[in-house]
């Protein structure tokens, strides 16, 4: 590569061409295995996404070509990426947990002539569909458990086409470099797939120049340093892993993959990751955590915990507003903080962290001001597939207002329509929608993005979101209300993982449906010595009910008289994305949720005390059955 190409840096293979050169044999990502973490070097890091772009080639990957990756967060996941960036192909990519009509809408819209998976899961649910995907010429696989009696002639190991580029590469070593020179910003990187929440996923084009925008934009909320620590939790088929990692592609951080998804949060805990970051289903889900363990501890801790918090809350709530403490709220917290804090902060894998953050959707001001209390200052951070990073809480923690998403970042233009949606422009951008020129028309109006969600910008800069300009509820008795705000609040709870509100203008009252969260709720039981048998059991116990009511009390105190839930049930199941009713990234699907439902709505404003339902389960001792039961109505008092 030549040194006027490497000047350029305007995509992304060439900054990991830049890494290598820069840190050679510096760690640049680990993978747990089999409980041991493995280190790869930056020099490992690039001769494997060499050697997999030039197998790739070689089996007839060509320049604008697309290739579907779906897997878990892994090495093979970030090198077959970039191996494809570098061929001059395109990436979509496919959550593992998609059934087969979901990846083959992806492979197919996508128009992808590879696959690169994980393992037997996601080569099962391929060969289920090969015949409907014609345009597919090979399917890389990369895990072997499982895999030894296949032999359909589409499926090739990954580290088989590693070979086959090895061998190109020794054949001429200069390849690959004029690869990378050849790049372009404005070559067409991803096609980033959205969640899909009212239809069918749409697919956005994102260039080099686009995502390099948006990674920058990123890293003014977290400032990484070469050599810290990230950890990949997030899906990598979602906009927000490329975020994530951007401090590894820009400033050198250190990738380390979890052994599993399903140890993901411990994983994370030997780490301690510089930056600690997700959506707020993932900040929900740590409140459950700590209060599940406050409620176990003993007396003493939870004395302590129960005189502290307080206390963390005071200086939280100041900092939030943009003022001091007084010193001796400070030294009070500083004993709380050597008391509690810290050890909470450890026991969640912060003991290193710097910066947090969340984005994707609202987090509750509950979970926002709880964090800030046990010294956990997170950052909002807003953006979109679309639309790249767009604001953040990206200054100091004197500028951090819990009820905003802080100012515009730096090249970001934002602005409020008449009708109060916020609207973008910025180099951060999508190109349009993949093969739909209708929705890109519809969605780009003068160079600026409608994000269809609703905002405002106060008198200090900031964006403050409300919700989907959509979801915006009002009732018949004129009363305005926001669901997700709602729902954010509800699911503060240890008691619940999902809340859903339900209104509108034919409706003279608010009402909501609970999801219980099912390892809390059965400890509480069990410690109050309830029986139960199934989920659907313990979710439609009277005890249940009483237990939270007193959430749906605690989130009506903040609400206006008029928009208090006046109503709710506890669905006899979790709230499933297999079954279309929230997308991957656990988003609420309102329309075919209140569709499923009907009866269950219907029942709510009826009048009715309860609505039967035929429902699947699985007793404690693994045992499954089909049982018919009553979902039983609950009026607030």
């Amino acid at each position: 590569m030549t040194d006027a190409s490497l000047e350029r840096l305007d995509t992304l293979p060439k900054y990991l061409y830049l890494n290598h050169r820069r840190w050679k044999n510096r760690v640049a990502i680990r993978k747990k295995k089999y409980g041991i973490w493995n280190e790869y070097s930056w020099q490992h890091h690039y001769n494997q996404v060499k050697y997999f772009t030039l197998g790739l080639i070689d089996l007839g990957l060509q320049k604008g070509d697309k290739t579907t990756i779906v897997g878990d967060s892994d090495p093979e996941w970030t090198w077959a990426q970039m191996a494809v960036l570098s061929a001059g192909g395109v990436v979509a990519g496919a959550f593992t947990e998609s059934l087969p009509h979901e990846l083959k809408y992806i492979v197919t819209h996508s128009d992808s002539r590879f696959i690169v998976a994980h393992d037997q899961e996601q080569v099962d649910k391929i060969l289920e569909i090969k015949d409907e995907l014609p345009l597919v010429e090979k399917v890389i696989y990369w895990e072997t458990k499982g895999m030894r009696d296949y032999d359909d002639p589409v499926l090739v190991y990954y580290y088989d086409v590693v070979e086959r580029g090895r061998e190109v590469d020794r054949q001429d070593p200069e390849r690959f470099e004029k690869l990378l020179a050849e790049g372009d910003g404005e070559d067409v990187a991803m096609i980033y797939y959205t969640s899909g929440t009212t239809g069918l996923p749409k697919g956005a084009i994102r260039t080099h120049k686009s995502m390099l925008h948006t990674m920058r934009g990123a890293l003014q909320i977290f400032k990484s340093r070469p050599m810290e620590d990230y950890v990949a939790i997030v899906p990598p088929a979602w906009i927000a892993a490329m975020m994530g990692e951007s401090g590894h592609w820009l400033t050198g951080m250190v990738i380390n993959y979890p052994e599993k998804p399903e140890t993901a949060m411990m994983d994370l805990r030997e780490i301690s990751p510089a930056a600690g970051g997700g959506n707020p289903r993932i900040w929900e889900g740590l409140v459950s955590i700590i209060q599940a363990k406050i409620t176990d501890a003993g007396p003493i801790n939870r004395a302590l915990y129960k005189i502290f918090l307080p206390v963390g809350y005071r200086v939280a709530d100041c900092h939030l507003a943009g003022k001091k403490a007084t010193t001796g709220a400070y030294l009070l917290n500083f004993l709380a903080d050597r008391l509690v804090f810290r050890q909470l902060r450890n026991q969640l894998g912060f003991r290193k962290t710097r910066y947090f953050n969340t984005g994707a959707a609202a987090i509750s001001p509950d979970t926002f001001r709880y964090f800030h209390a046990i010294g956990c200052p997170i950052r909002q951070f807003y953006g979109s597939t679309e639309s790249g990073s767009v604001c953040g809480h990206w200054g100091d923690l004197t500028q951090i207002r819990f009820e905003t998403i802080g100012p515009p970042m730096e090249g970001v233009q934002v602005r409020i329509s008449d009708e109060g949606e916020i609207q973008v422009k910025s180099e951060g951008m999508f190109s349009g929608y993949h093969k739909n020129p209708e929705a890109t028309t519809e969605a780009i109006v003068d160079g600026w993005f409608r994000t269809g969600d609703a905002g405002y910008i106060n008198e200090e800069g900031h964006v403050i979101y409300i919700d989907r300009v959509k979801e915006l509820g009002r009732l018949k008795n004129g009363g305005n209300y926001s669901p997700q705000y709602i729902e954010g609040s509800l699911r503060f709870s240890p008691y619940l993982r999902e809340a859903v509100t339900i209104g509108g203008r034919e409706r003279e009252y608010l009402t909501a449906i609970l999801n219980i969260n099912f390892d809390n709720v059965g400890r509480w039981a069990e410690k109050n010595r309830i029986n139960y048998t199934t989920y659907v059991d313990l979710s439609q116990k009277e005890e249940v009910a009483r237990l939270l009511l007193d959430d749906v009390h605690r989130v009506n105190k903040n609400l206006p008289d008029e928009v208090k839930i006046r109503k709710f049930a506890i669905l006899h199941k979790e709230i499933d994305a297999d079954e279309a009713e929230m997308t991957r990234t656990m988003k609420l699907r309102r329309g075919l949720f209140a569709e499923k439902y009907e009866e269950l709505l219907d029942a709510l404003y009826s009048g009715r005390d309860a609505v039967e339902i035929s429902a699947a389960v699985t007793y404690r001792d693994g045992r499954k059955g089909t049982i018919k039961t009553h979902l039983r109505i609950w009026n607030v008092e």
